[in-house]
């Protein structure tokens, strides 16, 4: 394993050990994806790294994006348009205040329906026939179509409504005839209550394991499937590989130009801590939240149900993605996900970064410094302010600790932006910033474990 893999392995590892050393119950697992496939693993309790990669389990509102990707399908196979008013397809929403609603009204939360998770996940288990009966009864609004951003669960069912209607199959089989079982999915289905997938943990002990039920109809399309990370890594692959390049077998599934649709913002919305999404998300696209933050666009939803919480998240052009899944209720390790994302990424952008020639230089004689413990002559190359902010002894024994502590002396260099670089070892490493005068030498180290 290189050391940049070592790394992004020990990021991973121990932020995810930080987060769900926290938690009473559940099993949780973890994977971090480059380049389309797994390249490690995470779970606590331990378990092995092939049943991590098997274990099912309800993925909650990360359903969303298959629901929004059928939709998608339709269109292109032009038995839909985006922009259609959804009474075209349900006579029902022939009247107020259902008019003019259209789509991708639904698609982007903005339809008008409330914000309803809390009330959203008792509708899971319903028939079709109680639905439409629900939806007979009176319906309270927010807003105007097209007004402001709602996180609605409802607006979901009622897009599952319209995949059966446009399609002539019943929704949850028109997702896993033409995306789940064309890309492999084997082990992601709509959730059964005799399913082999675990139980969940309620937010209190006394509450004891909770089964997510039976999907039995369109109800399913906000929070239905149940999968594994295995299958979820098939998933990110097919959406993220549409930003890299043209796939025939995942374009004869979804073209591409849907894919990258999906994917793409169409809507700001508040940052409510209610909603289930780090902060830092603040966009949504289809069925997804996206991140443009720090000069990188991060793309991934959650998921939530009483005894599941999940999420999976990936970059847009570093091809890295993290998938995390529990059997405990809400714990979906969303702001965890994204900055292992970040982390990572920038680790794989920041090896690639070209050295400035004195950064480089400083770089090599640091590590030489490190390497030989030769201490002579150190006003060469730190500056002026160093020894004046750091004592010589206590800096000197901290470079004797991280020599004798490495037994290979392997080092990755990494090129930070400004005048500044990393030098990572296998179990310890350092950041150092010149100075932009005093003949441009170390003003400044920061070790890490």
């Amino acid at each position: 394993m290189s050391l940049l893999a070592k790394l992004n392995s020990k990021i991973f590892q121990s932020s995810l050990s930080e987060l769900c050393s926290l938690q009473k119950n559940g099993q949780h697992v973890a994977a971090l994806l480059t380049e389309g496939q797994i390249v490690e693993t995470f779970s606590l309790p331990k378990i092995e790294s092939a049943e991590i990669i098997k274990l099912r389990y309800p993925i909650a509102s990360m359903t969303k994006v298959f629901c929004a990707a059928a939709i998608l399908k339709l269109r292109d196979n032009s038995y839909l348009r985006l922009d259609d008013e959804i009474s075209r397809y349900v006579p029902l929403f022939n009247k107020s205040p259902w008019t003019g609603i259209t789509i991708r009204h639904l698609l982007t939360m903005n339809s008008g329906l409330p914000y309803d998770n809390p009330w959203g996940d008792t509708l899971l288990g319903l028939k079709d026939q109680e639905l439409l009966n629900l939806l007979e009864q009176e319906i309270y609004f927010a807003s105007a179509p097209g007004e402001s951003f709602n996180y609605s669960n409802l607006g979901y069912i009622l897009l599952g409504i319209i995949i059966e209607k446009a399609s002539g199959e019943s929704s949850l089989s028109y997702i896993l005839n033409n995306l789940i079982i064309p890309l492999g999915m084997g082990s992601t289905n709509w959730i059964k209550e005799s399913d082999d997938y675990l139980l969940g943990f309620g937010p209190e002990d006394t509450i004891g394991q909770i089964s997510a039920g039976t999907v039995k109809g369109f109800a399913g399309m906000f929070g239905g499937l149940v999968s594994n990370i295995g299958d979820l890594a098939i998933w990110i692959n097919f959406l993220q590989s549409a930003f890299h390049e043209s796939n025939e077998d995942f374009d004869k599934i979804l073209s591409r130009e849907s894919r990258l649709e999906l994917q793409t913002p169409a809507i700001n919305f508040p940052i409510i801590k209610s909603y289930g999404f780090s902060s830092i998300q603040s966009k949504y696209a289809f069925g997804l939240g996206v991140d443009d933050a720090n000069g990188e666009v991060k793309i991934g939803h959650s998921g939530g149900l009483p005894g599941f919480g999940s999420h999976f998240r990936w970059s847009k052009s570093g091809r890295v993605g993290v998938i995390f899944l529990s059997n405990n209720t809400y714990f979906t390790g969303s702001k965890l996900c994204g900055e292992v994302v970040d982390k990572v990424y920038d680790n794989i952008v920041s090896e690639k970064r070209e050295f400035l020639p004195i950064v480089k230089n400083r770089s090599e004689e640091l590590n030489q410094i490190i390497k030989t413990l030769n201490f002579e002559n150190l006003d060469k190359i730190f500056s002026s302010n160093f020894f004046l902010d750091n004592d010589l002894e206590s800096f000197k024994n901290k470079l004797i600790t991280l020599s004798k502590s490495e037994t290979s002396k392997e080092v990755l260099q990494i090129s930070e932006p400004g005048l500044a670089a990393r030098l990572v070892y296998e179990k310890y490493s350092l950041y150092f910033s010149l100075s932009p005068g005093d003949g441009a030498k170390v003003q400044e180290v920061i070790f890490y474990e």
